[in-house]
């Protein structure tokens, strides 16, 4: 017979999905105002930038899947171990997306690279999360509960 889970990681699975909702959330709401009204980007620079970063967003969201499954870190195990070090690397690259470093072009270029960055790790530790369901538990009353919870977590932040 298999383990049953703690209480407490049933009902508290779905903390990262708030957190994750909240940020993209945020994200969404001061880039367009940090290029606009704090870096003070011209309209053609930044019409540029959202229009790269838009587009590459909707390319590390298909890349994440094919990357979680074909790239496997040396420690963690092949979903753990994007918890373990993608919250880093996002912190770092999402604080550099709202930094405006040098000239117009060059800030650009730095801002651009850390948003497709940033958006590719988050989107691969996203998918990590949704792919341990099934790791997490064999039972699928288990199963139910944490993909609920992953669920009601995300619409608070909303």
């Amino acid at each position: 017979m298999t383990e049953r889970l703690d209480r407490s990681l049933l009902y508290t699975y779905g903390i990262a999905d708030l957190c994750f909702v909240l940020l993209v959330n945020m994200e969404l709401v001061f880039f367009p105002a940090f290029l606009t009204d704090y870096a003070q980007f011209s309209l053609a620079i930044w019409s540029q930038i959202v229009l790269i970063t838009s587009l590459a967003d909707i390319v590390c969201s298909l890349a994440a899947g094919v990357i979680l499954q074909r790239v496997t870190l040396r420690f963690g195990g092949k979903y753990r171990s994007w918890f373990l070090v993608g919250p880093w690397i996002i912190a770092v690259l999402f604080v550099l997306q709202f930094v405006k470093i040098g000239s117009d072009p060059v800030a650009a270029i730095i801002i651009i690279v850390a948003f497709i960055a940033s958006h590719l790790v988050w989107n691969i530790s996203f998918t990590a999360s949704g792919a341990m369901v099934g790791r997490l538990s064999r039972l699928p009353d288990e199963q139910t509960i944490l993909s609920a919870n992953r669920a009601q977590g995300s619409m608070p932040g909303v």
